[in-house]
């Protein structure tokens, strides 16, 4: 194996090792967070996660509340899910 290939190597696992450290400096505020900001999206995608029981306890009334929280802004999925619920 030349130099070349055995630094390229060497690189690629250097960064392999450290890059999930940099991703945790960089992460984007919580789903929760989004959602108590107003993001009409992440109260939607909140909202899934009560319904279907994801990372959180299934919880259909607080599914609903986000649910109209996204709707009243005029997300479109989630008007379609409050007519489905």
């Amino acid at each position: 194996m030349n130099c070349c290939r055995r630094a390229a190597i060497a690189a690629f696992f250097v960064l392999a090792l450290f890059s999930p450290a940099w991703a945790q400096d960089s992460n984007p505020p919580s789903l929760r967070a989004q959602a108590d900001a107003g993001d009409a999206k992440a109260q939607f995608a909140l909202a899934n996660h009560y319904f279907h029981g994801r990372e959180v306890p299934q919880d259909y009334a607080q599914a609903l509340i986000w649910y109209r929280q996204a709707s009243d802004q005029g997300f479109a999925p989630a008007q379609n899910q409050l007519g489905n619920m």
